[in-house]
C-alpha cells in the first residue's frame, strides 16, 4: 500500500480508469511490479468471493464458465465449501447488505 500511495502521489494519473476497480488496481500494482498471489484455500474454498453471497451459498451461478478468475489448476465450488471461513471480500454486495453483514457479526450474539 506505501508503494502505491507513493506512486499516487508523486503521479495523480499513475493509475488508469478502469470500470472494475479490481482490475484497475490490477493494472496499477502490475506497473508496480506487484503480482496476486493464489488466496484460496487448500480445499478450493475462496477467500475472495467472485459473486453475490447467494449464489456462492446455493451453488446458482449465472452464465457459462465462471472459472475466469481462478488460476487454472483451479475450478470455482459453487456451495457453501466454496467459502472459506477467513474470507475477506464478497462482490456484488451493496452497502446495505455489508451493513447487514455487520450487524450479523459484530453486534449479535447467539443465545442457548
Amino acid at each position: 500500500m506505501k508503494l502505491l500511495t507513493e506512486a499516487i502521489e508523486k503521479d495523480q494519473n499513475f493509475c488508469s480508469h478502469s470500470k472494475w476497480e479490481d482490475v484497475g488496481l490490477g493494472q496499477c500494482l502490475e506497473k508496480l511490479q506487484i503480482y496476486p498471489e493464489k488466496t484460496s484455500e487448500t480445499n478450493g474454498a475462496q477467500r475472495f468471493l467472485p459473486f453475490h453471497f447467494h449464489q456462492m451459498l446455493s451453488g446458482y451461478v449465472a452464465g457459462g464458465d465462471n472459472d475466469f478468475y481462478l488460476p487454472k489448476d483451479e475450478k470455482l465450488i459453487k456451495d457453501i465449501a466454496g467459502i472459506s471461513k477467513d474470507w475477506i471480500t464478497i462482490h456484488q454486495t451493496d452497502p446495505k447488505q455489508m451493513l447487514f453483514i455487520d450487524f450479523l457479526l459484530y453486534q449479535t450474539q447467539i443465545h442457548t
